[in-house]
């Protein structure tokens, strides 16, 4: 049996399980890049990562009390490939939504599914404080088809690695294109912000964080981080 500590789900595989919805509930101070919102769910026995059934999503997107955990690297959740979405159906729009609420809530540029517990590749990036060009897009089986040149100054963070904030190198220019909620195949070309924090957000749908992109020195910097933090929290 699973027991969920979370609302929203964890990675889809083929199969039946018997769910417990039991709820726990933990929300997490906003940070300063606040991308990474996520939740999980663990087998209640053996502590690692339990798999949801697709129906159990549509299940969990009808709950209007939905709640999320955040979770934190190193779970296993984070490092999973997401799936392709298959049908866009009302568990999808529901997932968008409750998507744009929670990175509206905690003041995030951008969010992806596994973030929130379900390993399927749908993302959201909002760049109106920062890159007036672009409002709120929602992409669904976003694939980045070409990029070019390199992009080195900018800092990342993300909220499943708390605290933590190094440069990645990022193509600057990015073709990506993706499906809207409605169906349609849209397009974006950009050498702007926008194109780093879709690459952030896509490599999450890959089980990519941004710590694997960075320097070796910076790696170093990052496990003596994580040793601080665990003779920090005991």
């Amino acid at each position: 049996m699973l027991n969920f500590f979370s609302v929203l789900g964890s990675r889809l595989t083929a199969g039946q399980r018997t769910l417990d919805p039991s709820i726990g509930v933990r929300i997490p101070a906003p940070q300063l890049w606040p991308h990474s919102l996520v939740v999980r769910t663990s087998a209640s026995q053996a502590g690692d990562m339990g798999s949801i059934p697709i129906g159990a999503i549509k299940w969990m997107m009808r709950d209007e009390k939905m709640k999320v955990k955040l979770i934190t690297y190193p779970d296993k959740i984070l490092r999973a490939k997401s799936e392709e979405v298959k049908e866009i159906d009302d568990s999808i729009i529901k997932l968008l939504d409750n998507m744009r609420e929670i990175m509206y809530k905690y003041g995030g540029i951008g969010l992806a599914a596994p973030q929130v517990g379900i390993n399927i590749r749908v993302a959201i990036i909002d760049l109106q404080k920062n890159d007036p060009g672009f409002g709120l897009v929602e992409m669904i089986n976003p694939e980045i088809i070409e990029n070019a040149g390199k992009f080195e100054e900018h800092e990342e963070g993300c909220l499943s690695i708390p605290d933590f904030y190094s440069p990645v190198p990022r193509e600057k220019y990015i073709k990506i294109k993706y499906i809207n909620r409605k169906g349609e195949e849209k397009t974006i070309e950009t050498d702007t912000f926008f194109s780093v924090v879709a690459q952030h957000e896509v490599d999450h749908l890959n089980g990519i964080l941004f710590i694997d992109r960075i320097s070796p020195l910076r790696k170093e910097l990052f496990r003596n981080y994580r040793r601080k933090m665990r003779l920090k929290t005991g």
